[in-house]
Formats: C-alpha cells, structure tokens, sequence
C-alpha cells in the first residue's frame, strides 16, 4: 500500500466524516486540502473540493471541504484508505450497502462463475475495475445487480 493512502487515512480519522451519502474531509488549510485531493485522484478517487465559512470562537474562518460522492469512490476510498476510527468504517458501509449498485447483471453473472471457478475476490476486482468491496458484497448478496 502507498505511504500517501496511510496519510489520507490519517487526515481522515481525524479531520473526515461520512453523511448524506457522501465522505468530507474539512480542514482550513488549502494546501492540505489540495495535496490530499491530488493523492485521492492519483488512485482514482473522484472528489470536489468545496469552500464555506466556519465558525471559530467569535469568528468566521475559511474552510475547506473534500468532498467524495458516488458508490464507487466511497467504496474505493473504503477498500484503500486504511483509516481506523469505528464509527466511521461503520458509517461509511451504511452509505455502501444503500446506494445504487454499480455492477449489471451480465457482468454479475461473469464474476460470479469466476470466482466460482478459484479467482479471489481482489483477482476479480483488478479484472472488472470493481472495489473489492462491491464485489464481496454482491456475491453475498448484500447488493444487487442493476438490470
């Protein structure tokens, strides 16, 4: 694994949080911000980086948001960032387990005799460009297939 995926991570555990279908990293720094965002496109992570005012003591600061949507970044971000904080690895699932699937049934169909056939979950994720998690959680049908 990356030594830039083990400081996302960090940065996550303690400045991120999952909601609203979405993960979001807030910090004040701008670099930070940008440094983290470019390590997240370089393992095909898509993100936003968004701006707002936030409330510190008696003032107003500029903050910074990464902002990660989509089934397939969450997951991605899920099976890639080693964060540690329980609550949101749990948080994160939910968002997971309750968006829309990625994968159609044809290809369903193809993984499945694959994996059937001996291939490991993570062979089968690097030859579909599915997370490895999606693809757990549709053979164990926790997700479905789209038409």
């Amino acid at each position: 694994m990356n030594k830039n995926n083990y400081y996302i991570a960090g940065i996550f555990d303690g400045e991120g949080h999952c909601s609203c279908n979405r993960i979001t990293i807030t910090n004040t720094d701008l670099s930070l911000i940008k440094t983290v965002s470019g390590y997240l496109h370089d393992i095909n992570i898509e993100n936003t980086i968004a701006t707002r005012k936030q409330k510190a003591k008696k003032y107003y600061k500029t903050a910074y948001d990464i902002r990660i949507y989509g089934r397939r970044n969450i997951d991605n971000f899920y099976t890639y960032i080693p964060f540690q904080i329980r609550e949101k690895r749990i948080a994160m699932l939910k968002i997971i387990v309750n968006t829309k699937s990625v994968i159609n049934k044809e290809e369903f169909k193809q993984i499945k005799k694959d994996v059937l056939l001996g291939m490991s979950y993570r062979e089968a994720s690097k030859k579909y460009n599915h997370p490895f998690t999606t693809i757990y959680n549709y053979l164990h049908k926790i997700s479905r297939p789209n038409n």
